[in-house]
Parts: structure tokens; C-alpha cells; sequence
């Protein structure tokens, strides 16, 4: 098991390249910046859910929720890759657990913004029931990371920032 710590600029590069490869299979709009696929923009929960305000489709939303969650996700993935725990490791699913505890102590912005909208659109005003579906979400989106061609697609553009040191 690797015990040392991943370096801060390589879980930045794939919490992008997280929220990146997400936004394009959810039909969250993302567009690059600059040149290459090195700095992204992301559509707003409000541009994103503009329709659904109105008709209360709720698959936006959850989409977007995804979304928000798929580049901690990223990030979570590759710190167990970066210590080598597989998916056989016995403690992965305290790591995990014991990650997103810690994660959420912090101020978050992406997992921040993903519990308020659960809390408004989901959980009804309770907070156990919106506790219960934020977990739902953030386990399908570590999940989807299940797919190797979204992995691969994950590594190549955080792969690619990482490759420039000037975005940091």
C-alpha cells in the first residue's frame, strides 16, 4: 500500500477532468477555455434546469446532481488508485466512507451545492430523507467510473492539465 499523499494539483486535475467526462455524458454544457482541454466552464444549475422549473422533470436535476458529484468522485478514485486499494481491499469502503465524511466537514462547493439541491428537489424538507438520497447519488456516481472508457477519458484530460504547469 502507497501511504504517501497524492500531490494537491493531481486531485485538482481530476476532480476537472471528473466534472469534464460527466458533463459530457449528462448533456451538461461544458466548454474549454483557452487552448487544448486545459480550463473548462460549466453550464449553471439554472441554465441546466431552466425547463425543468417549470415541468418538474426531475431527470435534469438529477443529472445535474451527478454532475456536481462526478469530479469528487474522480478525485476519490484516484487518491484509492494512488494507494493501491482495489476494489478487493477490505477497508475500502470505510475509506471511502471516512473520505466523504471528511470531505463534507470542509466547505465543498460541488458536494456543498449537490446537498442543497437534493435537500430542495428530493428530500422533501427533511434532512434524513435528503441525507439518504445524497448517498444514492454519490454512489452512482462513483459507479459510473465503473465504465473504462469513461475512466480512460478521465485520465487522459486530467493527464492533459496536469501536463501544464501554468493553470495552477
Amino acid at each position: 500500500m502507497n501511504y504517501t499523499p497524492m500531490h494537491a494539483h493531481e486531485m485538482r486535475a481530476y476532480r476537472v477532468a471528473g466534472h469534464a467526462v460527466m458533463a459530457r455524458e449528462l448533456g451538461v454544457l461544458c466548454e474549454t477555455l483557452g487552448d487544448g482541454d486545459r480550463h473548462y466552464r460549466f453550464e449553471t444549475f439554472f441554465d441546466h434546469c431552466q425547463q425543468a422549473a417549470k415541468n418538474l422533470p426531475y431527470a435534469p436535476v438529477r443529472n445535474y446532481v451527478r454532475f456536481l458529484m462526478a469530479g469528487p468522485a474522480a478525485e476519490l478514485l484516484r487518491l484509492e488508485r494512488h494507494h493501491s486499494i482495489d476494489h478487493r481491499a477490505p477497508g475500502r469502503t470505510r475509506f471511502r466512507q471516512h473520505w466523504l465524511l471528511r470531505r463534507q466537514a470542509k466547505p465543498d462547493p460541488a458536494l456543498d451545492w449537490a446537498f442543497a439541491i437534493v435537500m430542495g428537489w428530493f428530500g422533501g424538507g427533511r434532512t434524513r430523507n435528503a441525507a439518504e438520497v445524497f448517498d444514492d447519488h454519490w454512489r452512482s456516481a462513483i459507479e459510473a467510473y465503473q465504465y473504462p472508457t469513461l475512466w480512460k477519458d478521465v485520465d487522459r484530460i486530467a493527464e492533459e492539465i496536469l501536463s501544464h504547469d501554468d493553470i495552477f
